[in-house]
């Protein structure tokens, strides 16, 4: 039994309102065999907890009214309403929600975040275990159709999503076009799982005619493509006035000029709606916008009625389901020429009947159970990947090391990374740390030695005054030197070297986080061989960072980067030499006399450390070297 914590932005809303809310809700429920926690942020409702079994908890936290507001007006101003963009923005702000996190996320096996809204307020959060995007669309495709004119909103969910996917080791995804899209975009190399969306199907007759019927409903929330699709139905409603037209939801809530035969109904009771569904002639589903699956169309099809709709409202079904079960309509005169074809008993038995077969392939229950393995297909490779090899009760030996100077304001965030990869790969691996610090003239030093480093099973910092002047990020041949001998010093020192199996190079002042590294602890499962494994280094704007050291020969190429530039559709490749701010060696080489120098071994000229010792590997017999472009740094 493991401890899952889903993260959500939706749920909190009226679930059979709101599709999104009722999805995040039914995979929340599909996890019985686990203790599941969801922790839901709110703007707009009390601060509540509710029990929903012994094994799930839903959460919801208030935010400060002040905090609140602010976010709202900042929607209203700049976001044309969009809260997701507003909490991308100022979800840092949101103090009670993150709070609440810090009591919850240390506790955990696995992170499920729900739907991309969630990404603001958890983007600078670290996790400790393996993250779940489980996906509603793909956001970015469906922020396109919304904000037509509103370049600035596409691009921040554009960043919103890419930020998502960055964040986690698998994704769930609700139909093929959505992953297709998804794959275009962000070219994500994670596990991904088909979970569509579901229904309930409810006790009714193998075939149902209500071709009697003059009701047609439709359901949608406030969403924006809800109301486009709900004012293109007040148009079918004037040219059909002998038939009643039910809107359900908030989408009626700013329509104007509507016919007598057009019935907003707003949120109604789960009696009422049912009560709809079982006497309507069909489903309406004039959607032209939109991305991921309609659960209202699922719902239709629990309740074998007939469904008319755009092509757009029918996205995830394949042609064949399509058309076995569904009229496809896209104009107004097709919409009316669809409705009126319903008056057919025969043909209005078959579709009911088509409809209520294929409304098994998507029951709940069995959508669920689809949500269940892939949860527990992460939770396997989890425990297989924290666990010693059979047979072998002696953990792997891995001595960190960094050198660092003039440093103060990162050492926080160094120490953090550092705690979370130990804590995240204790079972598998044993840890030693080597510091070396010299001449720094802020309080590096202080900040070095007030922290507790007793997680490590070793500890050493050396800190030298030598007078040496201060350089900055140069290629200067002094620099290159200085830098070479201090970490020649930071891997002797402590003993460590003679005992370790690994030597990982950690630079203070980049970001990462322990998934990086474990893909890097993790390569020799894909190069048994390598003697040496980097992250990809990356600036802030995605392009690639240490172009010095990164070589596919012994000479520098200035003009651009040796990084292919479909690194990112790629898993790994080999080099002649990297660093890339984490930088995984097998300790062989170094045992045999491997030293960081600063004189090219090949064009003897001062050059990159870092090229250097991967020369002195190879002169050794340890040539394999690879950069991972799965494992990530950023400058």
């Amino acid at each position: 039994m493991a401890k899952i914590l889903i993260l959500a932005a939706n749920i909190g809303m009226a679930v059979g309102e709101y599709g999104g809310a009722e999805r995040s809700l039914r995979l929340a429920e599909a996890l019985p065999n686990h203790d599941v926690t969801v922790l839901m942020a709110s703007l707009g409702v009390e601060n509540r907890s509710r029990e929903v079994s012994d094994k799930l908890k839903l959460i919801t936290v208030l935010e400060d009214k002040r905090v609140s507001s602010n976010i709202t007006q900042y929607a209203s101003r700049v976001t044309n309403k969009n809260l997701d963009i507003a909490l991308f923005s100022l979800g840092d702000r949101m103090a009670n929600f993150r709070r609440e996190l810090e009591r919850y996320k240390n506790d955990t096996d696995l992170v499920i975040l729900d739907h991309v809204g969630i990404i603001g307020l958890v983007h600078n959060i670290q996790f400790n275990v393996p993250v779940i995007y489980a996906s509603h669309n793909c956001e970015t495709s469906l922020a396109e159709q919304m904000y037509p004119q509103l370049k600035s909103n596409v691009a921040s969910i554009k960043t919103m999503e890419k930020a998502i996917i960055d964040k986690s080791n698998a994704i769930t995804y609700c139909s093929k076009e959505d992953w297709d899209k998804i794959e275009d975009l962000f070219h994500p190399n994670v596990p991904a799982f088909y979970i569509p969306n579901g229904t309930d199907v409810p006790n009714l007759p193998k075939v149902r005619n209500t071709s009697y019927s003059k009701d047609v409903i439709f359901i949608g929330s406030g969403h924006p493509p809800n109301v486009v699709a709900a004012k293109n139905l007040i148009s079918v409603a004037y040219a059909m006035p002998e038939y009643r037209f039910h809107i359900i939801g908030k989408c009626g809530q700013s329509l104007t000029n509507v016919p007598s035969n057009v019935i907003i109904h707003g949120h109604i009771s789960d009696s009422l709606m049912d009560s709809l569904f079982k006497s309507s002639l069909a489903f309406i589903n004039p959607m032209v916008e939109g991305s991921g699956t309609h659960l209202k169309v699922m719902r239709s099809l629990s309740y074998a009625l007939p469904i008319i709709s755009s092509p757009t409202g029918l996205r995830g079904f394949t042609p064949e389901e399509i058309n076995d079960t569904m009229i496809v309509a896209t104009t107004t005169d097709e919409m009316v020429a669809a409705i009126h074809s319903l008056s057919d008993e025969d043909y209005y038995t078959k579709l009911s009947s088509n409809t209520l077969k294929l409304s098994e392939n998507y029951a709940w229950p069995k959508i669920q159970g689809d949500f269940q393995e892939a949860v527990e297909s992460i939770l396997g490779d989890i425990n297989t990947e924290d666990k010693p090899a059979s047979g072998n009760s002696s953990k792997e030996k891995v001595l960190v090391y960094s050198i660092i100077r003039n440093n103060a304001g990162n050492i926080d965030a160094y120490y953090s990374q550092l705690r979370s990869v130990v804590q995240r790969f204790s079972n598998q691996y044993e840890f030693y740390l080597s510091i070396y610090e010299n001449d720094s003239t802020d309080q590096t030093r202080n900040k070095l030695f007030s922290k507790d480093w007793s997680f490590f099973s070793g500890v050493s910092i050396i800190t030298e005054d030598l007078n040496t002047p201060y350089f900055g990020s140069v290629k200067d041949a002094e620099r290159v030197e200085l830098l070479a001998n201090a970490r020649n010093k930071a891997i002797e020192a402590g003993d460590f070297l003679n005992h370790v199996d690994y030597v990982l190079m950690v630079e203070g002042d980049n970001t990462f986080d322990a998934d990086s590294v474990g893909r890097l602890l993790n390569f020799k499962k894909k190069e048994p061989e390598f003697d040496i494994v980097s992250a990809v280094s990356l600036r802030p704007n995605g392009s690639h960072y240490d172009w010095w050291a990164t070589r596919t020969g012994p000479e520098y190429k200035p003009g651009a980067s040796e990084i292919p530039r479909n690194f990112r559709t790629e898993e790994y490749g080999r080099f002649y030499s990297t660093s890339n701010g984490l930088c995984l060696y097998r300790a062989d080489a170094f045992k045999k006399g491997a030293r960081y120098g600063y004189i090219n071994t090949v064009t003897n000229t001062p050059d990159c450390e870092m090229v250097v010792i991967c020369q002195k590997f190879q002169e050794l017999g340890h040539g394999n070297i690879f950069i991972n472009y799965q494992s990530k740094s950023y400058h």
